[in-house]
């Protein structure tokens, strides 16, 4: 298996996020004693561990949203007939951040409003979110334009 040429690790790290976490869970772990304390431990050490790693490699684009995808979700660069870098709203074009599925199309978002936008003819659309979505664009249309695609 070849390195990438591009790779982005992305964690839900945002305090706004944490402090919302924690006005939420306090009170649990405060009024459910110990039962309350450990549900919310559990909630937080699962926020903690989710991820989104994107990895554009010479073959497709690698996307895994740990721990819900047991492996990574490759997409063929013969999938793909145009990448984008866009700005996007999350809630408004998404419902959310995470693994989100919306009437035709499909995001992987962790944080921010940008990302790279993919059109698969047939497929669904699929937008990744990306800290570094000129890059991750690119770092897209090199990879296809050396396959041929």
């Amino acid at each position: 298996m070849a390195n990438p040429t591009f790779r982005e690790v992305q964690r839900f790290r945002q305090p706004w996020l944490w402090a919302f976490l924690i006005l939420v869970l306090l009170p649990t772990a405060i009024v459910g004693g110990p039962f309350g304390a450990l549900v919310g431990g559990a909630v937080a050490l699962f926020v903690w561990s989710l991820r989104l790693t994107t990895e554009v490699r010479e073959d497709a684009l690698y996307v895994r949203f740990f721990p819900f995808h047991v492996s990574e979700k490759r997409i063929p660069w013969s999938d793909v007939a145009a990448a984008e870098a866009v700005r996007y709203r999350p809630l408004r074009d998404y419902g959310g951040w995470g693994i989100r599925f919306a009437k035709g199309r499909l995001a992987y978002n962790v944080r921010g409003s940008e990302g790279v936008r993919l059109t698969r003819p047939g497929e669904r659309e699929l937008l990744v979110g990306s800290q570094e979505p000129y890059e991750l664009a690119r770092a897209i249309r090199d990879a296809m334009r050396n396959t041929g695609h």
